[in-house]
């Protein structure tokens, strides 16, 4: 049953607060989040699902479903669209404005779920810091954010689903909170009614279509190590596409996904004109409390079922070239820190961990400061983007470098898949492992890192077994598998 303990003290809050949200508590035991995802009818709508394939972690506690959106921001350049109004201006600024605009007041006990802005900021808008030349037109928005009028927020710990929408207060608070809870148990009663998953072969499968040849990336390669031995950079991310056509369902490649490749960070964003789906590995920066986080992830090796996980994982530590890459963005992962921290309180931690993923393994490591006093998350987001491990370093030239050399743009692809608030909050992902589908066309990018000794023939390789899994998971959803 729905604690009603709850829904008191939103009633009470709403009589002076102008947007509060009310909520029901209910046992997760019988629902996971893709049955309420499916239950809901929220594939079908503009909507999110965030997830995690790690559940013993922090970052596995927690899934969020959102849905019902009643907040929009997006951007290109300096022309912004704030719930349907353009006008002109620094897009972080008007999204700080737009996060105090949308902030709503939250029952004590409960999740901070509503009010928070959830989408990307894609890797070209990184024009807007810096001045780095635009060679590639791109079909996607700089920024693209929604707040989300009701949500779904599972505790996987506690075992419990909180459950809430928000209302803006009138005249009459009574009646706007009978609303909201007639709502929340209409809400209930679909997620109450058995979910089918009918997963069909799709009848239009096309083939899928390389932006580059292995050759013409390793051109790509040599290009870049050309500029690498005249020291103009120590190290450039390079990527290619991946695209094919496909009638598959969007929900369906994401459910092969998770499956195919459980990551700390899964997504399913559906902004209305397209849907953005992935499994990401790598953290990009997280905020809470004052306290900043990165997680920076470089020197990797495939995995095939007949080696041995533990003597791959001794060889990629063992790695000259692999520790040498992951050193160099751990430092450029404690200088961008650095730009928003208190002095001396960046420190490194877990140093050169090696964490295992479906077709690949990383080393990562962990980089934490103390939040200046004048800086927020929004300040946070930007001294650390793009990734260095996206980029290359040092990261302005690496990525003008980038500019000149790949063959179109990145779109999403490099960015980050963020959630944030107006207390200054925020957690996000870089934006890989990933498919962008529009107007039935899957697009997937996977990059590599070079540097002077690269071998270009295994680095095309490498951006082959990166977009593995989700090339995999679309074929799975075109086979009906599921």
């Amino acid at each position: 049953m729905p604690s009603q303990g709850i829904l008191e003290k939103s009633c009470v809050a709403s009589r002076i607060n102008k947007r509060v949200a009310v909520c029901i508590e209910l046992p997760a035991d019988l629902i996971t989040p893709i049955q309420a995802f499916k239950a809901l009818g929220a594939e079908e709508t503009e909507a999110v699902l965030l997830e995690s394939g790690i559940k013993d972690s922090d970052d596995g506690r927690y899934s969020f479903i959102g849905i019902d959106p009643n907040g929009s921001f997006r951007s290109k350049g300096t022309k912004c669209e704030i719930n349907g109004v353009c006008v002109e201006g620094a897009p972080l600024d008007r999204l700080r404005r737009f996060l105090d605009d949308e902030s709503c007041l939250l029952p004590k006990g409960v999740p901070n779920m509503l009010g928070r802005a959830i989408g990307y900021i894609a890797y070209d808008t990184v024009r807007l810091f810096e001045k780095i030349p635009h060679q590639h037109e791109t079909g996607s928005d700089d920024l693209f954010f929604q707040v989300y009028r009701t949500g779904l927020y599972f505790d996987h710990l506690e075992g419990r689903i909180y459950l809430a929408t928000q209302i803006n207060v009138g005249d009459c608070p009574d009646d706007d909170y009978a609303t909201a809870k007639e709502k929340l148990e209409s809400l209930v009663e679909k997620l109450s009614t058995p979910v089918h998953f009918v997963s069909e072969k799709s009848s239009s499968k096309g083939e899928i279509i390389e932006e580059l040849s292995d050759l013409e990336f390793c051109h790509c390669v040599e290009e870049a190590k050309k500029y690498l031995e005249k020291g103009d950079a120590f190290q450039i991310v390079l990527s290619r596409s991946f695209k094919k056509q496909s009638a598959a369902n969007p929900l369906d490649i994401y459910r092969a996904l998770r499956l195919l490749n459980p990551s700390p960070f899964h997504f399913f964003i559906n902004t209305g004109s397209e849907v953005l789906l992935g499994a990401s590995p790598e953290r990009l920066v997280k905020v809470h409390e004052g306290l900043v986080e990165t997680n920076p992830m470089a020197g990797s090796r495939p995995k095939k079922t007949e080696d041995n996980p533990l003597k791959v994982q001794e060889e990629l530590l063992e790695d000259p070239k692999e520790l040498a890459e992951h050193a160099m963005l751990v430092d450029l992962a404690r200088n961008d820190l650095g730009s928003v921290s208190i002095p001396g309180s960046v420190r490194v931690s877990n140093y050169r961990e090696v964490k295992h993923f479906s077709h690949v393994m990383h080393i990562v490591s962990t980089v934490k400061g103390k939040l200046k006093a004048d800086c927020d998350a929004l300040d946070a987001l930007r001294g650390t983007f793009p990734a260095g491990t996206l980029s290359g370093a040092p990261k302005v030239r690496a990525m003008e470098l980038i500019d000149q050399i790949e063959k179109s743009a990145r779109g999403v692809y490099g960015g980050a898949i963020c959630a944030l608030d107006h207390r200054g909050n925020l957690d996000s992902c870089i934006a890989i492992r990933m498919a962008q589908i529009k107007n039935g066309e899957v697009s997937v990018r996977a990059g590599a890192g070079i540097v002077y000794d690269s071998d270009p023939q295994k680095e095309a390789d490498e951006t082959r077994y990166k977009a593995a899994a989700v090339l995999k998971a679309v074929s799975v959803a075109e086979e009906g598998e599921l």
